[in-house]
């Protein structure tokens, strides 16, 4: 953007070349003073044209001096001056003050072009010293010219016709003929606002920057009704004072109603009763989001995954509510997954779409889920001898499609076939295993035995262990171990349970404990027949119990089965129990 003011071009009519002993003539602007008109002339960088940044209520003025410089003895001076008399008018000449003498005349002006040579004039300015005495030196001001600007445009200012005399009334050269300026006078300038988007009953604001000279004054308008009708806003007028730069002007609209929905602009006057206008500029209520695609309904069979999904438009964030059947479900997203069907999710599901603005949009209808039952196995596990072999089919019911996979390596898939699944098992020479199969998304879990004469154990549980106790101190404590191999403990065979950490310590005042039952192995995962439990306590005729050591410490406590000593299958769980004094 240009700031608006009046500017100074200087140039050179004639010669610019200074000769020794020559008068050097000039037109400057005026030293530095506050006037009614005018601001203080600043001196630019070399090469750069000068501004005059003026101010008045109803006009711009324009203050210049007609200087000298290298001259010495002179005692009378007089010249002309020329203006482009429509876009400048002079109001004022006063003496320079260099020529101290009493008979300065203003000269004659004409800013009506009366000779109808197009220029404006002054003609025979004019000033002398008087008596017997010796002429000033320069450099200084002949005269100071005031110009008041009329209308946007350039004038040429002209010095003409110049004489200069030294007290000896001898006539001193100077650099040329004429020297000259131009005045410009820049038009008003106002930025465009930007379109606003906010929701209904918020705060709108439109903002420009205006700049020109002198006083200014703006109205905002809106476009009520067809295009290229504005209407003045009432209350949205001012005035402001601007001195070559920029000021802001702003409109907000603090509750907006749908009756502001228009396009608002703003025009700018200064002084001389131009113009400047903005363009138009939309103010948009926000809509309500727009649904551009509904979730579609669906029909799935009983443990697939379902996923309903909505796409909106709308002031961003936006929030996502689904309902199943009315009730509140899923997360804040666009999408809603069911990772596997039951018949208690079926039914009617939508979605409510809300934005920034706290307005909401849902889909015309709900989406609707239908769940068929799921398929249904003739048995769902299996216990199968060290040998494996092929089982008996597992036969498949039911209206869905459905796939069947293996778990294990151990379990072969042989043949899907007319509701069927067919398979083997390879013969087991380890400890007892468990493998699964997943037929129509349901478990069928098969328990093969051992392979013969192996010892194996599982850690099920334990009480009383504690974390802290005295030197010496007593306490109770019990743990359970299911025979997971395929040789019956008893205590005749070896089997007991001991102290381990390292095997058959004595650390906490008992060693081991004997069977007192035969133990046989499992059968099945739900086996209870195949589990003993080893009670350490303290009854009334037999002590039992466990017992600190007498040095106080970190210690662990850890047991496992053994037979004859060896030990076999599962710890139980490391602890490390602190003796205190």
């Amino acid at each position: 953007m240009r700031t608006r003011c009046i500017r100074l071009l200087f140039f050179i009519a004639a010669t610019t070349a200074i000769l020794e002993g020559q008068a050097v003539l000039s037109i400057e602007p005026a030293a530095p003073s506050i006037s009614l008109d005018c601001n203080p002339f600043e001196i630019p960088p070399p090469g750069t044209p000068p501004d005059f940044n003026c101010k008045r209520q109803s006009s711009f003025s324009l203050t210049s001096n007609v200087n000298i410089r290298g001259v010495d003895d002179l005692y009378a001076f007089q010249f002309d001056l020329y203006f482009d008399p429509t876009v400048v008018e002079v109001t004022n000449v006063a003496d320079g003050k260099l020529v101290s003498g009493v008979h300065f005349i203003a000269g004659k002006i004409d800013n009506d072009d009366l000779d109808d040579d197009g220029f404006g004039s002054i003609t025979f300015v004019a000033n002398s010293m008087t008596g017997l005495v010796s002429g000033t030196s320069g450099p200084g001001t002949l005269a100071t010219i005031t110009f008041k600007g009329l209308k946007y445009g350039k004038s040429p200012i002209i010095v003409k016709n110049v004489t200069l005399l030294d007290s000896n009334l001898n006539e001193i050269p100077t650099n040329g003929g004429q020297f000259g300026i131009y005045a410009f006078l820049d038009r008003p300038l106002v930025t465009d606002p930007t379109p606003v988007t906010v929701c209904l009953g918020g705060s709108a604001k439109f903002s420009v920057t205006a700049s020109g000279t002198g006083l200014l004054t703006h109205k905002w308008r809106k476009m009520t009704r067809s295009p290229g009708n504005r209407d003045d806003i009432p209350g949205e007028t001012s005035s402001d004072f601007v001195t070559g730069t920029s000021i802001p002007l702003n409109f907000s609209i603090m509750q907006v109603s749908k009756a502001d929905e228009a396009a608002y602009s703003v025009v700018v006057f200064d002084g001389l009763g131009t113009e400047a206008q903005s363009r138009d500029a939309q103010l948009t209520i926000q809509s309500a989001p727009n649904i551009t695609r509904v979730p579609t309904p669906l029909t799935v069979c009983e443990s697939q995954p379902v996923t309903f999904s909505v796409s909106a438009v709308g002031a961003a964030p936006l929030t996502y509510q689904w309902h199943h059947d009315n009730r509140p479900v899923g997360t804040e997203s666009d999408t809603l997954t069911i990772p596997s069907a039951t018949s208690a999710d079926a039914g009617l599901y939508d979605v409510t779409v809300s934005d920034s603005c706290k307005q909401s949009s849902s889909p015309t209808a709900p989406a609707r889920l239908i769940v068929n039952p799921g398929a249904t196995l003739s048995e769902t596990s299996l216990i199968i001898g060290r040998e494996g072999g092929n089982p008996t089919p597992i036969s498949v019911t039911g209206g869905c499609s459905w796939t069947a996979i293996s778990n294990v390596v151990w379990i072969k898939i042989t043949n899907i076939n007319n509701g069927a699944v067919s398979f083997s098992i390879d013969a087991n020479t380890g400890p007892q295993r468990v493998g699964t199969l997943t037929i129509a998304g349901k478990q069928f879990t098969v328990t093969q035995q051992s392979g013969g004469g192996v010892n194996d154990s599982r850690f099920v549980s334990q009480r009383g262990v504690p974390l802290t106790v005295q030197v010496n101190q007593s306490f109770e404590f019990e743990v359970t171990f299911r025979n997971t191999g395929t040789t019956t403990w008893t205590d005749a065979g070896g089997y007991e349970l001991v102290s381990a950490a390292p095997i058959n310590n004595v650390t906490w005042g008992k060693r081991l404990a004997v069977l007192t039952k035969s133990v046989p192995p499992c059968t099945s995962p739900q086996d209870q027949n195949c589990q003993v439990t080893f009670s350490f306590t303290k009854g009334k005729d037999v002590d039992n119990s466990l017992k600190a050591p007498s040095m106080p410490g970190l210690y662990r406590f850890e047991w496992q089965m053994v037979q004859n000593p060896v030990g076999f299958g599962d710890f139980s769980p490391a602890t490390v129990i602190t003796v205190t004094p």
